[in-house]
């Protein structure tokens, strides 16, 4: 089966695409390109600086931030992912103007991984009243890309990373938010379809903190473990690798740190991190369905604050 032509997709004239490879494994670009931490320093071309507002990876999850230009200016940008395929394939759409969506792509070419940045414009004339700084552009932003690579302190062959972050800026005072988290917390847990008839939670360090999750399907997900740090309306820290009384567990995932931070206006920045013990558990939480499962319990937990603040 032939590819069909631009002509025949109808992307004839609205297309820039840019491509290179990496001397990096997948696993490192992935993690370079997929955490919000990492990607707020490279995104970009040269002079450039991001602030993060949103950045929920999954497909209609927002990406916020506001993008600094050298000259003191600010960029205010916001996308909308639609599609993330582990690894492989990343889509959103810009929906700030100028509109248009990008499809990056990730291949393994023999221990190198490549990159393909597709962005598809409304128009002919958008895309060419913009090509002439965006082609150059995005060959900086593959520059300071391979920079953070370059700067990542693993050896190219090991797997890039153990942590997981879902960040929001949510239009809701942090001490309703923290209050929902702490009180309500069957009520909001768990993406759509699941149920958390059970939680157990005492709220101090070594307090215990054990949750029952179920499916539709009546499947049961436990977990167990400890409050390692807990301060009111900034910071919740948990883990499972200790019970009660400190007893070490004989199996460890994960430690979460939640934080709650104010904002001007009454709004929050809410962050929720996952450090895993192992790459290999990270990669296996990521496969999992963090970014969708977390980022679901999280429109859950705005709706909960919401009834409270009513």
């Amino acid at each position: 089966m032939s590819t069909p032509t631009h002509e025949e997709t109808g992307t004839a004239g609205r297309e820039i695409v840019s491509t290179r490879a990496f001397d990096f494994s997948l696993e490192q670009v992935w993690e370079a390109w997929t955490n919000p931490v990492l990607l707020a320093q490279w995104w970009g071309p040269n002079g450039f600086t991001n602030t993060f507002a949103e950045f929920d990876l999954r497909p209609d999850g927002h990406w916020r931030f506001v993008m600094h230009g050298p000259d003191g200016r600010d960029y205010q940008n916001h996308s909308i992912f639609r599609e993330i395929t582990y690894r492989s394939r990343i889509v959103f759409d810009h929906v700030a103007p100028p509109c248009f969506q990008v499809t990056a792509t990730f291949t393994n070419e023999a221990g190198k991984t490549r990159v393909t940045f597709r962005m598809l414009f409304d128009t002919v004339a958008t895309c060419d009243a913009v090509k002439g700084i965006v082609v150059d552009a995005n060959e900086q932003n593959f520059d300071r890309f391979a920079a953070v690579l370059g700067k990542m302190d693993l050896p190219k062959e090991k797997d890039a990373g153990r942590e997981l972050v879902l960040t929001r800026i949510i239009d809701l005072p942090r001490e309703l938010l923290f209050k929902a988290w702490t009180t309500r917390f069957t009520e909001w847990w768990g993406p759509h379809g699941m149920t958390t008839p059970f939680c157990e939670m005492d709220l101090r360090t070594g307090g215990v903190f054990r949750t029952l999750m179920r499916a539709p399907d009546g499947s049961e997900y436990p977990t167990k473990g400890v409050f390692l740090e807990v301060v009111d309306n900034e910071r919740i820290v948990f883990t499972d690798a200790f019970g009660p009384g400190w007893e070490p567990s004989p199996e460890i995932f994960f430690t979460a740190i939640t934080t709650f931070e104010a904002l001007p206006d009454g709004k929050t920045r809410y962050t929720a991190r996952a450090l895993h013990w192992t790459a290999e558990n990270r990669k296996k939480h990521e496969k999992m369905g963090f970014h969708q499962g977390w980022g679901e319990s999280l429109d859950r937990l705005v709706i909960c604050t919401s009834n409270l603040k009513k």
